[in-house]
């Protein structure tokens, strides 16, 4: 049976009282991807100045750290920030900003506990590993609480004060980039400039809020553990899956072919920042049309999906014009392993644009089980397709297979979602 996001009791289309409603307007949408872009600069853009700041040994170590980070907040997302999104983006005013609070405990705890475990690994090593992974250990919890602000200040419509704590944190990590690098900057250095801006960030939050963290997380867990166990097992199949395919591709076609895959992927950088600054816009959207009427979400996700294919189509188009000399400029020599590439990638990803409207209706629905179902059906289809086209034809053979697998998915995809609005439908008539 599904979970039913936000209240019930209200004529559909009729707004609660102490309800409020998600903004819409240009203004809110634009302030959305200015916070998103914000995000991602804080984190893209700390890896760059690090590895612009330091030698090739001492990145490493720094990079490990990012990849620890990305991976403890995958696991937050599942079990804080989207179950708040989607349990309460339509609920009562009172009730939403206890579980903000709620949220941010969860957030906290998640990273108290990884931070201890990072650091208990962290001992174990010698050298710039070990200050790395000491001192993101200890910055864990506040890096997971002010990414759990964000998508609180979104959920209530307040996406320009997101975009204000995103850009704290830019501020501060350049200003403690410029300092640093003034004299030989560390691999130690280089982690603490980035976390200290999330820890001012998660400070700042506090304020924009006027909530703490509350400290009964387990309640917190057991509500939404049938959301939180399957989106945290549906991140780790995709990072899996990434991660494996990165491997296949590298062993059978080289290190030159794996270059020239990731450039391709750098490329795509600012789709991927789009696709999820809609995401965060258009999920509490979705969660209040599950609410005043849920054949709505059917009509929000096409057309989602239909305006990020078109935007990935005018992107790579606009890839493929582009001359040698600027391809060079961004990627250097692996330029000409890139662009080949480009074609086949524009198909790759206004395939997963075509996809995405369906998998916010899943997550709208909190239909977390369909959604998990999906992808562990189709997991293995990604990785044999990109893998045996890596054999046959080299990369463009790895992007035409993934390409071609995420286009078998659509319909499957776009199944589940019609199939879980009629569940959900189906609910709503016994309840009613």
């Amino acid at each position: 049976m599904l979970s039913q996001p936000g209240t019930a009791d209200a004529p559909a289309n009729q707004p609660e009282p102490g309800r409020t409603r998600p903004q819409s307007s240009r203004k809110a949408f634009g302030w959305g991807l200015v916070d998103q872009a914000l995000s991602s600069a804080t984190n893209f853009g700390g890896s760059i100045l690090a590895a612009r700041s330091l030698t090739s040994s001492d990145f490493g170590a720094v990079a490990i750290g990012f990849s620890v980070f990305l991976l403890v907040l995958g696991i937050s997302r599942a079990w804080s920030s989207e179950p708040l999104v989607i349990r309460y983006s339509a609920a009562f005013a009172s009730d939403r900003a206890d579980a903000v609070s709620r949220a941010a405990g969860s957030s906290v705890a998640i990273g108290l506990l990884s931070g201890v475990l990072v650091g208990a690994v962290g001992l174990a090593f010698d050298g710039a590993l070990r200050s790395v992974l000491l001192v993101l250990a200890v910055s864990l919890p506040f890096l997971m609480l002010q990414d759990l602000w964000r998508f609180a200040l979104i959920m209530q419509g307040r996406q320009r004060s997101a975009a204000g704590n995103d850009g704290l944190w830019l501020l501060v990590m350049l200003s403690a980039f410029a300092i640093g690098t003034r004299t030989e900057l560390s691999p130690t250095g280089a982690i603490a400039c980035w976390t200290m801006g999330a820890c001012v960030a998660s400070g700042f939050g506090l304020v924009q809020l006027r909530c703490r963290p509350k400290t009964r997380v387990l309640t917190w867990w057991a509500k939404h553990s049938d959301l939180g166990a399957r989106f945290a097992v549906e991140f780790l199949l995709v990072i899996g899956v990434s991660y494996a395919l990165t491997i296949g591709v590298a062993a059978v076609g080289g290190l030159e072919d794996s270059a020239g895959f990731r450039g391709a992927t750098v490329l795509m950088g600012p789709l991927n920042v789009l696709f999820l600054g809609v995401g965060f816009q258009v999920l509490p959207l979705m969660v209040h049309q599950v609410k005043d009427d849920v054949n709505r979400v059917w009509r929000t996700a096409k057309l989602t999906s239909v305006c990020l294919a078109a935007v990935a189509l005018f992107w790579v188009v606009t890839l493929l014009v582009i001359p040698d000399i600027v391809g060079q400029a961004l990627l250097g020599d692996s330029w000409h392993v890139t662009e080949p590439l480009l074609p086949v990638f524009s198909w790759l990803y206004m395939a997963l644009a075509a996809g995405l409207g369906a998998l916010y209706g899943l997550r709208a629905l909190a239909d977390a089980r369909r959604s998990l179902k999906t992808r562990l059906a189709l997991s293995p289809l990604v990785i044999v397709s990109g893998v045996s086209g890596a054999a046959i034809a080299g990369p463009v053979g790895a992007a035409a297979g993934l390409a071609l697998a995420n286009t078998i998915a659509l319909p499957i995809w776009w199944r589940a979602v019609s199939r879980s609005i009629q569940h959900y439908g189906h609910i709503e008539g016994e309840t009613n």
